[in-house]
């Protein structure tokens, strides 16, 4: 049921993807065309003023973000097959993806569905917890606590298209225990997460 809500939820920000609610985000860069005078730049290797921003408001009040990034893959690439091979295995997640510090595998329900437990480094998307020390004081201090999440993910692919989307499995009291939140972790709440690859005459990644 969670995964269906979020695929139904994915299915309409793309049907949605050239409407007016999207709001281009300029992101700021450390490159200025001033560094890059008199160096050669690889037409391959994408720049962070590549990567196009939108944002979108949802009627619950949280917003929603649209990263795109088109690369020029050239003709001797032609599969998507090492894109997949990515995304299907968590353990790789921290190597292209900053706000993880680990992540695994928990159980596989068939070629494409996966159970994943992601840890988060800290400070994303962790937020202040208020902590109560008493001694002949009452004392209020802040802390971060570092995050979790248990998601369950599927792909869809074709020769041309790759879809992965994840979303967080729902709480339940029977629960085996490697899917309860383990301290010092406090376990967070992933609504949906696409990425979506397509080929064209550039390859298009969407998340």
């Amino acid at each position: 049921m969670a995964f269906g809500e979020a695929e139904s939820h994915f299915r309409r920000l793309l049907t949605s993807h050239s409407s007016s609610e999207w709001k281009r985000v300029v992101a700021s860069t450390s490159s200025s065309p001033s560094s890059l005078k008199g160096k050669t730049r690889a037409p391959t290797i994408p720049e962070l003023s590549d990567v196009l921003v939108h944002r979108k408001s949802s009627l619950a009040g949280s917003e929603i973000y649209r990263v795109t990034l088109d690369v020029p893959t050239g003709e001797e690439y032609s599969s998507l097959d090492p894109w997949k091979a990515v995304l299907a295995t968590p353990e790789l997640r921290q190597e292209w993806d900053p706000a993880v510090e680990s992540a695994s595998l928990l159980e596989m329900f068939d070629s494409r569905t996966r159970i994943c437990k992601t840890n988060f480094t800290l400070g994303w998307p962790a937020k202040y917890v208020l902590v109560f020390v008493l001694y002949s004081t009452t004392v209020l201090t802040f802390c971060f606590s570092p995050r979790d999440a248990v998601t369950i993910a599927r792909s869809f692919y074709d020769p041309t298209t790759l879809i992965d989307i994840s979303t967080s499995l729902p709480r339940s009291l029977d629960e085996p225990a490697y899917l309860r939140p383990s301290p010092p972790y406090v376990r967070s709440n992933v609504t949906c997460m696409s990425l979506y690859f397509r080929f064209r005459t550039l390859l298009n990644y969407d998340m």
